[in-house]
């Protein structure tokens, strides 16, 4: 099959270009089953994909296996104008690791699903998510890009803001309140009534 072609030479590469000292200890962990890492850095996994076209059948074929570098690499080929809902949903489980969801948010920001995913993100219960719709918002408003019900979004889930989003909160917020004065002020006025101890640290920059 061309693809299984394909993806045995990208494991070939990533072989290559291995960390020796830290593959037999670097091991995630998705769905309770172990994942396989060669240790090899973001940037040589986009390195490695610049060198072939993008393909989003081929992404979603490597997406499937249980290696750390194929599930990014799946992600730094997958095209933008044709990943839709249903090829996320089946990306986007909980169980993966921040370093999976953190770019599968830059790629879903470039897609059409970006403002449902926001929307979708951000109500959620799980951190993980909300810091993944915050990133997704930040991508596309530091592309010059508008994302539907931002400010509106971002006010009534305030209280959601915890140790580990804060960073995310603290990056959209502070960038859209640079150039939206009444968001600037509704944003203030919530958080100083808010009892949330890490929503006080947004007031620093605002």
């Amino acid at each position: 099959m061309q693809y299984e072609k394909r993806k045995s030479a990208l494991m070939s590469e990533f072989r290559r270009q291995m960390n020796g000292a830290v593959v037999d200890a670097m091991k995630a962990y998705s769905g309770g089953d172990v994942m396989l890492s060669y240790g090899v850095s973001i940037p040589t996994i986009k390195s490695i994909c610049a060198q072939v076209d993008k393909d989003n059948e081929f992404a979603k074929y490597i997406y499937n296996t249980k290696v750390r570098e194929l599930k990014l690499a799946a992600i730094f080929l997958a095209e933008s104008d044709k990943v839709d809902v249903s090829q996320i949903d089946s990306w986007s489980t909980p169980e993966h690791k921040d370093e999976i969801l953190m770019h599968l948010s830059a790629l879903i920001s470039t897609s059409d699903c970006a403002d449902y995913y926001f929307e979708k993100w951000v109500m959620s219960s799980d951190s993980q998510y909300v810091k993944c719709a915050f990133l997704i918002a930040g991508h596309k408003i530091r592309g010059g890009k508008e994302i539907i019900n931002c400010q509106e979004l971002i006010l009534l889930n305030l209280d959601k803001c915890d140790g580990f989003t804060l960073n995310s909160y603290i990056s959209l917020i502070s960038k859209i309140a640079l150039t939206d004065k009444l968001f600037a002020t509704e944003l203030i006025n919530r958080v100083s009534e808010s009892k949330n101890s890490y929503l006080k640290e947004l007031l620093g920059f605002i």
